[in-house]
């Protein structure tokens, strides 16, 4: 039981550290532009509610039984994962594509990226 606790606190602390990733990549000014899109720097208010609802996907993940953390070790990883979590969160890409764009990455995680695009349209 105490390791399950455990690893529910890492889920989340990597979770939440993404997020601050995610706050520092969009204040750095940086854009990244896709096939069909450019994403722009989020508003102070946006950061404030994505940060406030990435804590409340963080919860609904913790509390799933069977979520593994997912290992995103180095800053770039923790990066890549924020820019992609927050593009789902502010409907910039849909389910779908951010399950594609995070399981080519890590095809082993296909479940724990699946709950957490779940996660992102029920709050």
């Amino acid at each position: 039981m105490k390791v399950r606790g455990v690893l529910s606190v890492l889920a989340t602390l990597s979770l939440l550290n993404g997020c601050a990733q995610t706050v520092a990549f969009f204040e750095k000014g940086q854009h990244e532009k896709s096939d069909t899109h450019r994403y722009e720097n989020p508003t102070p208010e946006k950061k404030e509610r994505f940060k406030y609802d990435l804590a409340e996907v963080a919860k609904l993940v913790k509390s799933q039984p069977n979520y593994r953390p997912i290992g995103l070790d180095s800053p770039e990883e923790k990066a890549w994962f924020s820019t992609l979590t927050y593009r789902l969160w502010d409907r910039q890409i849909t389910r779908h594509e951010f399950i594609t764009e995070t399981t080519r990455r890590y095809p082993q995680k296909t479940y724990e990226f699946t709950l957490i695009a779940d996660a992102f349209q029920h709050i």
